[in-house]
């Protein structure tokens, strides 16, 4: 959603655009999937793959805003003007995001543009941190989620059965949903964020460092994956419960413990290096409508909620739909907003909320 912070000090960075446009898919085919009350636990291949994905687009999108302000900092970084500039920017998206993001919670209560907005503004905060304090602070950000767990109850204000938050509009409760316990609350989830800093500052524009870092990913991405599911299996064995075990050291996005955001990360990382290497052969033409939808992530990430989940309850196709009615909903949803995003680009820079962004917060 944060797309184009990248280009106002340097070059546009192929790949990352398409990368954006994924994340967007994932993301609402997760949301209409929610809203058309679909069984996810069948058993298919298609159930075990939206389980699978739920909170990778997510990821994907933290960690490409992270890359995104990273390319910004790093093409500023030996020019101080350019360099405070930046942060004010950072700063100005972050404030927008926030007020946009609460405004949008009435209507879409797994709102993400909150924590965009505070994560924006530490960003801006810590810009002048060496990259190496940016990782640092990404574990960091890991454990205090890890001990508010400890902590807190994280499941006290959740009715599981619907998905419904008690007394969020609540000033404790808006505080505590957007911290701590929330559908993707700041502590950890700008882990992902500040790893995607580091990765646009010391990677994105250098060849042998994104391969080095594209192994790298997939070797996590594969020790966290098994290591985790060996460890669900055996304190399952040893006699705790499913939920519990899959809480502490499963896969799941919520709550979003530590096995989790490594693994999401290293995917994240290993979908964006791959698209920007695609971009460097024929098969670039093929991404052109995902890239051109990516472009326009922040418009359709509001659009597919007003547009696609509010079109959905409009039509009353809310209850008892199949994954794969929804994967439907979603692959033409995708196709319209794709061709949408080609046809306003052609006569425009930027997409109608990307413009908005720009003119009220640079």
């Amino acid at each position: 959603m944060a797309s184009d912070i990248e280009a106002g000090c340097g070059k546009r960075v192929p790949g990352v655009d398409a990368a954006r446009g994924l994340a967007i898919a994932g993301m609402i085919w997760v949301h209409f999937g929610l809203v058309m009350h679909t069984d996810a636990s069948t058993g298919s291949v298609l159930a075990w793959a939206y389980e699978a994905i739920a909170g990778r687009p997510a990821a994907l999108f933290m960690l490409l805003a992270g890359v995104g302000i990273g390319l910004r900092l790093d093409a500023a970084a030996d020019h101080p003007d350019a360099l405070q500039t930046a942060r004010s920017i950072l700063a100005r998206r972050g404030l927008f995001f926030l007020v946009l993001g609460f405004a949008f919670l009435a209507i879409w209560d797994g709102d993400i543009l909150r924590v965009y907005g505070l994560s924006f503004l530490i960003a801006a905060a810590i810009a002048m941190w060496r990259p190496s304090a940016w990782l640092v602070a990404s574990g960091v950000a890991m454990v205090i989620f890890v001990m508010l767990m400890g902590l807190l109850d994280y499941e006290a204000h959740w009715h599981w059965d619907t998905l419904e938050y008690r007394d969020l509009w609540t000033a404790a409760g808006l505080l505590r949903n957007t911290l701590f316990d929330g559908f993707r609350p700041l502590f950890p989830w700008i882990a992902l964020l500040l790893f995607g800093m580091w990765l646009g500052r010391r990677a994105i524009r250098d060849a042998t460092a994104r391969r080095l870092a594209l192994i790298v990913a997939v070797v996590v991405a594969v020790l966290v994956e098994v290591s985790s599911t060996v460890a669900v299996s055996s304190m399952i064995a040893s006699g705790i419960e499913v939920e519990l075990a899959r809480a502490i050291v499963g896969q799941g996005s919520m709550p979003p413990m530590p096995p989790f955001l490594i693994a999401s990360g290293a995917e994240a990382t290993v979908v964006l290096l791959l698209l920007i290497k695609l971009e460097g052969t024929p098969i670039r033409s093929l991404l052109t409508p995902v890239r051109r939808f990516g472009q326009m992530a922040f418009t359709w990430y509001i659009g597919h909620i007003v547009l696609g989940v509010g079109g959905l309850v409009a039509l009353g196709v809310t209850a008892d739909y199949t994954l794969g009615a929804a994967l439907i909903a979603t692959l033409a949803f995708c196709a319209i907003a794709s061709a949408a995003s080609m046809l306003w680009l052609s006569r425009f820079r930027y997409g109608p909320l990307e413009s908005l962004l720009r003119r009220m917060a640079g």
